[in-house]
């Protein structure tokens, strides 16, 4: 990683990685299954404190080693984490005429260490993505979101189809509630696997 990009993302880790040791506490009351949920548009929660979050994980490239980069620098931020199993499945948006690699994906529970808004969260996840090596292709769209996440144009025609990581936010606890971000639902198959096996273990 070059030096920019380790800079980058020890500025978004600043909001995130200290532990605040009253919260502690908070493990054993935030351990259980979600049942006070709203769905709520990702842009009405930017600036809202989070306490815990649920995030998936995707990778169709060196998936092993790229997932566990992810979940590594995200538990950097918490207090309490559970992850689903990872499990390999078919790409959703794969055709026959357009065939793509399968990805490996992943759901996890994170109880976070700090207040970071919404928008610092999604900052440093972008941040964990250029860490891994994430190559953004020529066509994607611009998103506000993902300002921090650096294109690397020169090598999308040899990456291209490969994601080395893709980290989502599926949803927060924000006073306690917990909010499902509007622009992630429905869930996709392979979300709501892992999200049925994190709300088991956490019975």
């Amino acid at each position: 990683m070059n030096q920019s990009n380790l800079a980058m993302l020890n500025l978004a880790m600043l909001n995130l990685a200290e532990v605040n040791l009253a919260d502690v506490n908070l493990a054993a009351t935030n351990l259980a299954k979600p049942t006070d949920y709203g769905l709520v548009d990702i842009n009405d929660l930017l600036s809202s404190p989070i306490e815990a979050y649920i995030v998936a994980l995707g990778s169709n490239f060196n998936a092993d080693k790229h997932l566990a980069m992810a979940r590594d620098e995200l538990e950097k931020c918490a207090l309490v984490k559970q992850w689903s199993t990872a499990f390999v499945n078919a790409d959703y948006t794969a055709t026959p005429t357009q065939p793509k690699p399968d990805y490996s994906n992943q759901c996890g529970y994170l109880l976070l260490s700090r207040r970071p808004t919404l928008q610092q969260l999604i900052a440093t996840t972008k941040c964990i993505e250029t860490l891994c090596q994430r190559v953004q292709l020529p066509n994607t769209l611009p998103n506000p979101l993902t300002s921090a996440t650096t294109k690397n144009e020169a090598n999308c025609g040899q990456q291209q189809g490969r994601v080395s990581v893709d980290i989502d936010v599926l949803a927060v606890q924000v006073v306690g509630k917990w909010q499902i971000i509007e622009q992630r639902y429905p869930f996709k198959d392979h979300e709501q696997i892992g999200l049925n096996e994190l709300i088991a273990s956490l019975d």
